[in-house]
């Protein structure tokens, strides 16, 4: 019995400083029909964590794939921004198609995966995604409070 209650206490406190609940920043990369923008939007809104425009500065990387280099997609994220700020032009977001309603928060130092959730846009329409960015977050918060 004591083995057990100590494995749940160390089970207990191991979770407390995840980095779900420590995190203070995320990156977004782009996501299907410019969801990334709603979540980005929604954060911010409910000073859940910061958003931070540079990769490097963040404690999170939110993600709809993991397919794939995470360190590649981080790259080609950098060379847009480079390639932004020298006048070249990109689509505004990537094709909504692409996008499976699977959502990962990851660990920027670790590659971990410290969260998940699913929830699939009806739509690339504004509310539709809204009403999606919505729910992703809740989820976020909820898991945020719970496992502190």
């Amino acid at each position: 019995m004591k083995t057990f209650l100590f494995a749940a206490l160390f089970s207990l406190a191991a979770l407390a400083q995840s980095p779900l609940t420590t995190a203070k920043s995320v990156f977004l990369l782009p996501m299907p029909g410019g969801l990334d923008q709603y979540l980005a939007s929604r954060l911010t809104q409910d000073s859940t964590l910061t958003v931070v425009t540079k990769a490097d500065s963040a404690d999170l990387i939110f993600t709809d794939q993991l397919s794939g280099n995470l360190e590649k997609s981080l790259a080609e994220e950098a060379q847009t921004k480079q390639d932004d700020s020298k006048g070249f032009s990109r689509p505004a977001s990537r094709p909504f198609s692409r996008g499976k309603g699977t959502y990962f928060l990851v660990d920027r130092k670790t590659g971990n995966v410290v969260w998940s959730t699913i929830e699939q846009p009806k739509s690339s329409q504004p509310d539709d995604l809204k009403r999606a960015a919505t729910h992703i977050i809740d989820r976020l918060n909820k898991s945020r409070t719970t496992t502190k």
